[in-house]
C-alpha cells in the first residue's frame, strides 16, 4: 500500500480557511510535487474571479467547479487544495478518489476566524462567523465521509499537518486514519 499511496494525487478538502492552500504547497515543496489550487485553476480557465462567477449565480460556480475537478483529477502525483464547497458535489468526490488520496484538514470555526479574510470568500461576506457555522454545520459530514484521513488543525500548527500528510504518504511514522 505504502508505494500505491506515493503514486496519488494529494487531495486536501476541508473549509474555507482551514488551511488546504498553505499547506498544500509546503507539502508539494517538500514532495517534489506540482501544486494545484482548484480555485485559481478555476479562474484562470473562465478568465473570472470566484465572486464574480458567484454573482452569475452560485449553481454557475459549482458547474464550472465540477468541469475543473473533473479535469484536475485526471493528472497524477499532484497535490490539490480544493474549494471548501467540493464536497457538495459527490461526481468531484469521486473525480479527485480516482488518483488520489483524500485529507480532511479540520479546524474549528474558531480557529478559521483568527486568520480568514472573509472579504475574498462570497460565501462569507456578510457575519462571517455565523455563515462559518452554518457551513461548518452543513458540511462536516461531508468532508468526513469523503475523506480517507482527517487531519486536526489544531491552534494553526502548519508543520504539524504538513508532517502527518507527508507521513501518511510516504509511510514513515504511525498511520491513523481516522
Amino acid at each position: 500500500m505504502k508505494n500505491e499511496l506515493r503514486q496519488k494525487n494529494i487531495v486536501l478538502i476541508g473549509m474555507p480557511g482551514a488551511g488546504k492552500t498553505t499547506v498544500g504547497k509546503i507539502v508539494a515543496e517538500r514532495l517534489h510535487r506540482k501544486f494545484i489550487d482548484t480555485d485559481v485553476y478555476l479562474e484562470q480557465k473562465v478568465l473570472m474571479s470566484i465572486s464574480e462567477m458567484f454573482e452569475v449565480s452560485e449553481t454557475y460556480f459549482r458547474e464550472q467547479e465540477l468541469q475543473a475537478i473533473a479535469e484536475i483529477s485526471n493528472k497524477k502525483q499532484i497535490v490539490i487544495a480544493t474549494g471548501g464547497g467540493v464536497v457538495l458535489n459527490p461526481l468531484n468526490i469521486s473525480n479527485l478518489k480516482k488518483n488520489g488520496i483524500v485529507f480532511f484538514l479540520n479546524r474549528t470555526v474558531a480557529e478559521i476566524l483568527k486568520s480568514l479574510n472573509s472579504e475574498k470568500r462570497p460565501l462569507l461576506k456578510e457575519n462571517p462567523q455565523k455563515r462559518l457555522e452554518k457551513l461548518y454545520l452543513e458540511r462536516y459530514s461531508l468532508y468526513e465521509q469523503a475523506a480517507d484521513f482527517k487531519i486536526d488543525c489544531i491552534e494553526s500548527d502548519i508543520r504539524t499537518s504538513v508532517e502527518q500528510i507527508i507521513s501518511i504518504v510516504t509511510g514513515h511514522g504511525i498511520i491513523d486514519n481516522k
